[in-house]
């Protein structure tokens, strides 16, 4: 199996993740821009959604291994996730897992009963991104004004929360993102990973695409508020999940992604 790790060569830490990573697993690196070596099995690298040639790649049997920040907002920025031939919540669902041991992971909150705000997160798009790409078929920031609109049906408050670092010019800068869960009836997101922390929070949760990493707990494109059992859930996303400076987290890191490559692999045969 030759493993090749894809390194942009300015992101400092998450390079070396994925040097480590594909050194691990018997592999080398190579630059970003030289594209998908011809004789590749296996890719590693941090933010590949757009990488040229990855529908090809994985169509004759390669596995792409997309690396981003980590899925729970405690340690957000020193961990990083995990996904195969697929973003999140489309990535590849590694068998086996629930009986493995337990993994470091937040304390599942009870769902809440009350409430008074239906929170619709407006997806973070760049705003050059905004311009040429849309969302379910509408522009990012309109998708969330017709969701907000169409949630005044439930009787709550409704109000759209954009992200921090794309806020539009009217708005001058948004609370932390925790502060907001005491009132929340309901969260509503499009594919945010933010949705993770709000199930976590035990507020239900409306996701509109899969790629959300909570689209198992989610009500699915509908403004209903489901509560589901998320025990199962919640410890398979931790073994999505490692720590960036734990060489002994890097270990386990490379098991998933070897026992998640041979069963991508095998059943293919």
């Amino acid at each position: 199996m030759n493993v090749v790790g894809s390194t942009h060569g300015s992101l400092g830490i998450r390079d070396g993740i994925v040097k480590r990573l594909a050194q691990r697993l018997n592999g080398n690196t190579c630059p970003r821009s030289a594209g998908i070596p011809r004789d590749a099995d296996v890719i590693i690298g941090w933010r590949m959604r757009n990488l040229p040639g990855a529908d090809k790649f994985i169509k004759r049997g390669g596995v792409i291994v997309y690396l981003d920040l980590g899925y729970f907002d405690e340690t957000h920025y020193e961990t990083f996730s995990i996904s195969l031939n697929g973003v999140h919540g489309q990535s590849f669902k590694v068998r086996g897992l629930e009986n493995m041991p337990e993994r470091p992971k937040p304390e599942l909150q009870p769902w809440k009963k009350g409430g008074s705000i239906v929170q619709v997160m407006a997806p973070g798009h760049p705003t050059d991104i905004c311009k040429a790409q849309q969302v379910g078929g509408r522009a990012p920031q309109e998708w969330a004004r017709n969701v907000a609109q169409e949630a005044e049906i439930l009787g709550k408050k409704v109000q759209i929360r954009y992200h921090p670092r794309k806020l539009p010019p009217f708005i001058e800068s948004v609370p932390p993102f925790e502060e907001t869960f005491e009132e929340m009836y309901l969260a509503v997101t499009y594919s945010s990973t933010a949705a993770t922390n709000t199930v976590v929070a035990g507020i239900p949760t409306v996701a509109y695409h899969k790629r959300s990493p909570a689209w198992d707990v989610c009500a699915q494109g509908t403004l209903e508020r489901v509560t589901p059992d998320r025990a199962e859930w919640i410890h398979m996303l931790s073994y999505r999940q490692y720590d960036m400076l734990n060489p002994a987290e890097l270990a386990v890191a490379a098991d998933y992604i070897t026992e998640g490559v041979a069963q991508i692999r095998g059943g293919r045969k």
